[in-house]
Protein backbone atom coordinates (compact mmCIF):
# COMPACT_ATOMS: atom_id res chain seq x y z
CA UNK A 1 0.00 0.00 0.00
CA UNK A 2 1.77 3.18 -1.18
CA UNK A 3 0.53 6.74 0.49
CA UNK A 4 0.47 9.72 -1.91
CA UNK A 5 1.13 13.03 -0.17
CA UNK A 6 0.32 16.10 -2.08
CA UNK A 7 2.39 18.94 -1.38
CA UNK A 8 1.09 22.43 -1.67
CA UNK A 9 3.24 25.22 -2.45
CA UNK A 10 2.34 29.35 -2.21
CA UNK A 11 3.20 30.58 -4.74
CA UNK A 12 2.57 34.39 -4.37
CA UNK A 13 2.37 36.97 -7.62
CA UNK A 14 4.00 40.18 -8.06
CA UNK A 15 1.64 42.82 -8.18
CA UNK A 16 1.51 45.51 -10.97
CA UNK A 17 3.43 48.47 -10.38
CA UNK A 18 3.65 47.72 -6.31
CA UNK A 19 7.13 46.27 -6.52
CA UNK A 20 8.94 47.81 -3.31
CA UNK A 21 6.12 47.62 -1.44
CA UNK A 22 6.11 43.55 -1.95
CA UNK A 23 9.99 43.86 -1.78
CA UNK A 24 9.71 45.32 1.69
CA UNK A 25 7.07 42.85 2.62
CA UNK A 26 8.81 40.12 1.69
CA UNK A 27 12.09 41.84 3.60
CA UNK A 28 9.68 41.85 7.39
CA UNK A 29 8.46 38.36 6.98
CA UNK A 30 12.45 36.96 6.92
CA UNK A 31 14.13 35.61 10.20
CA UNK A 32 17.13 37.91 10.77
CA UNK A 33 19.08 35.21 12.83
CA UNK A 34 21.04 33.98 10.74
CA UNK A 35 22.15 37.58 9.33
CA UNK A 36 23.09 38.37 13.15
CA UNK A 37 24.61 35.22 13.47
CA UNK A 38 26.90 36.07 10.45
CA UNK A 39 27.49 39.59 11.31
CA UNK A 40 28.46 38.48 14.90
CA UNK A 41 31.35 35.88 13.58
CA UNK A 42 32.85 38.56 11.19
CA UNK A 43 32.83 41.65 14.16
CA UNK A 44 34.03 38.68 16.60
CA UNK A 45 36.78 37.18 14.37
CA UNK A 46 37.70 40.69 13.38
CA UNK A 47 38.79 41.50 17.33
CA UNK A 48 40.58 38.08 17.30
CA UNK A 49 42.42 39.35 14.11
CA UNK A 50 43.52 42.34 15.56
CA UNK A 51 43.98 40.69 19.37
CA UNK A 52 46.30 38.16 17.45
CA UNK A 53 47.68 40.05 14.92
CA UNK A 54 48.07 43.36 15.87
CA UNK A 55 50.32 44.47 12.77
CA UNK A 56 47.07 43.90 10.85
CA UNK A 57 45.81 47.52 12.07
CA UNK A 58 49.43 48.91 11.33
CA UNK A 59 49.12 50.07 7.79
CA UNK A 60 48.25 53.88 7.00
CA UNK A 61 45.01 53.51 6.06
CA UNK A 62 44.43 52.67 9.62
CA UNK A 63 45.67 55.56 10.79
CA UNK A 64 41.98 57.40 11.29
CA UNK A 65 41.49 54.35 13.33
CA UNK A 66 44.13 54.71 15.54
CA UNK A 67 43.17 58.62 16.36
CA UNK A 68 39.54 57.01 18.01
CA UNK A 69 41.08 54.10 19.84
CA UNK A 70 44.29 52.14 20.12
CA UNK A 71 45.15 48.67 18.32
CA UNK A 72 44.05 46.40 21.51
CA UNK A 73 41.13 48.39 22.40
CA UNK A 74 39.84 47.94 18.61
CA UNK A 75 40.45 44.51 19.29
CA UNK A 76 38.91 44.26 22.54
CA UNK A 77 36.19 45.81 21.81
CA UNK A 78 35.66 44.11 18.16
CA UNK A 79 35.72 40.82 20.00
CA UNK A 80 33.30 41.39 22.83
CA UNK A 81 30.53 43.03 20.42
CA UNK A 82 30.73 39.58 18.23
CA UNK A 83 30.55 37.52 21.33
CA UNK A 84 27.68 39.26 22.39
CA UNK A 85 25.70 39.49 19.31
CA UNK A 86 26.24 35.80 19.23
CA UNK A 87 25.55 35.29 22.71
CA UNK A 88 22.00 37.14 21.83
CA UNK A 89 21.01 35.02 19.21
CA UNK A 90 21.68 31.59 20.87
CA UNK A 91 19.81 33.05 23.92
CA UNK A 92 16.64 34.33 22.41
CA UNK A 93 13.88 32.92 23.85
CA UNK A 94 15.49 30.99 26.70
CA UNK A 95 15.53 34.45 28.83
CA UNK A 96 12.87 36.92 29.53
CA UNK A 97 13.98 39.58 27.43
CA UNK A 98 16.61 38.05 25.00
CA UNK A 99 15.24 39.47 22.42
CA UNK A 100 15.83 43.03 23.42
CA UNK A 101 19.07 41.86 23.45
CA UNK A 102 19.55 41.15 20.09
CA UNK A 103 17.88 44.56 19.14
CA UNK A 104 20.73 46.11 21.00
CA UNK A 105 23.35 43.77 19.48
CA UNK A 106 21.84 44.88 16.17
CA UNK A 107 21.75 48.70 16.88
CA UNK A 108 25.61 48.36 18.14
CA UNK A 109 26.80 46.64 14.72
CA UNK A 110 24.87 48.91 13.13
CA UNK A 111 26.72 51.80 14.39
CA UNK A 112 30.41 49.61 14.38
CA UNK A 113 29.92 49.38 10.58
CA UNK A 114 28.54 52.65 10.44
CA UNK A 115 31.75 54.62 11.45
CA UNK A 116 33.71 52.10 9.82
CA UNK A 117 32.04 53.58 7.07
CA UNK A 118 32.83 57.15 8.00
CA UNK A 119 36.48 56.19 9.21
CA UNK A 120 37.62 54.38 5.93
CA UNK A 121 36.08 57.52 4.03
CA UNK A 122 38.42 60.14 5.43
CA UNK A 123 41.14 57.75 4.02
CA UNK A 124 43.15 59.28 1.27
CA UNK A 125 42.09 58.16 -1.34
CA UNK A 126 38.30 56.80 0.34
CA UNK A 127 38.56 53.29 0.84
CA UNK A 128 36.10 52.38 -1.75
CA UNK A 129 35.78 49.03 -1.51
CA UNK A 130 35.50 48.80 2.49
CA UNK A 131 32.89 51.63 2.56
CA UNK A 132 30.56 49.49 -0.05
CA UNK A 133 30.91 46.41 2.40
CA UNK A 134 30.73 48.29 5.55
CA UNK A 135 27.33 50.48 4.67
CA UNK A 136 25.00 47.73 3.40
CA UNK A 137 26.32 45.71 6.62
CA UNK A 138 25.18 48.63 8.87
CA UNK A 139 22.00 49.26 6.62
CA UNK A 140 20.94 45.34 6.86
CA UNK A 141 21.86 45.80 10.72
CA UNK A 142 19.68 48.84 11.17
CA UNK A 143 16.80 46.80 9.58
CA UNK A 144 17.47 44.01 11.68
CA UNK A 145 17.03 46.38 15.30
CA UNK A 146 13.79 47.52 13.56
CA UNK A 147 12.53 44.20 12.44
CA UNK A 148 13.33 42.66 16.11
CA UNK A 149 12.16 45.62 17.75
CA UNK A 150 8.50 45.80 15.94
CA UNK A 151 7.99 42.23 17.12
CA UNK A 152 9.24 42.04 20.55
Amino acid sequence: MTTQVSIQTEHTALPRGNFFIFLIKWLWALDTRAMELLIGVIILSRGLMILIIPASMSSSIYNSFLEVMSIPMWGITCALAGTFQIAGVMINGNWRRSPILRCIGAIYAASFFAMLTVLFSYVTPPALLAISIYLPLSICNLWTAVNISAKV
